[in-house]
């Protein structure tokens, strides 16, 4: 992703600009195991309490809602993260500054 003066260039090439940006924001949701349903990976959650979430797999992500109420997200890992290693740790801090970096460019226009 490119961070550039009125948009953002996306990997796959997308033009986003700031002026159709109503809000960006870091996310970072959980990647559940292929064939788990949610009644499945609740009762997990459920007996293994803290210990499950240590070693759950997420995607960091900078999600950009739009004015016009859709939203358009960009991936920032390139693999799969364990919540709280260092390497997450690391990656959400460069989307949290991305995210400041497009606030302020924003701000500007």
């Amino acid at each position: 992703m490119k961070i550039l003066k009125d948009h953002v260039v996306l990997d796959d090439g997308k033009v986003v600009l700031y002026s159709q940006i109503g809000k960006v924001e870091v996310k970072v949701p959980t990647v559940r195991a292929k064939g788990m349903d949610s009644a499945q990976d609740a009762v997990v959650h459920l007996f293994l309490g803290s210990i499950a979430h240590g070693n759950e797999k997420v995607n960091v992500i900078l999600s950009f809602g739009m004015k016009d109420g859709s939203c358009v997200e960009e991936k920032i890992n390139t693999e799969l993260l364990t919540k709280g290693s260092l390497d997450y740790h690391s990656c959400v801090k460069r989307a949290r500054e991305m995210e400041q970096k497009i606030n302020a460019l924003r701000k500007q226009e």
